[in-house]
């Protein structure tokens, strides 16, 4: 399994209740696919720096987390069939810190 970092704007026409759902459906994914979440963030309603399918403002979803390539396609799809979701972005990680380790190297 591979560490991931996963970003998802969502639409904001369907209120932050819709907004919460995709989270939690998103985490579900994730876990039914035996994945394992080390963060998972809702930053709730963030201005957008550029205009995207006409939208200036979005829900924001970030979620790190390890998965094998079924879960990933499972994301995938579930990315083509939910119309909320305005930008998704999956990047892969090398190494997933704790935020304990994130102050040691800061100090």
């Amino acid at each position: 399994m591979r560490n991931y970092d996963l970003t998802v704007l969502i639409n904001t026409e369907g209120g932050e209740d819709a907004a919460k759902a995709n989270h939690t459906k998103l985490n579900d994914i994730i876990t039914s696919h035996k994945g394992t979440i080390y963060a998972s963030v809702f930053n709730g309603r963030i201005d957008l720096a550029n205009t995207f399918r006409k939208h200036t403002q979005a829900y924001a979803i970030r979620i790190q987390y390890s998965a094998s390539i079924q879960c990933l396609e499972a994301l995938h799809k579930e990315f083509k069939i939910n119309e909320a979701v305005i930008r998704q972005t999956n990047s892969t990680m090398a190494k997933i810190l704790t935020p304990t380790q994130i102050e040691e190297l800061v100090s």
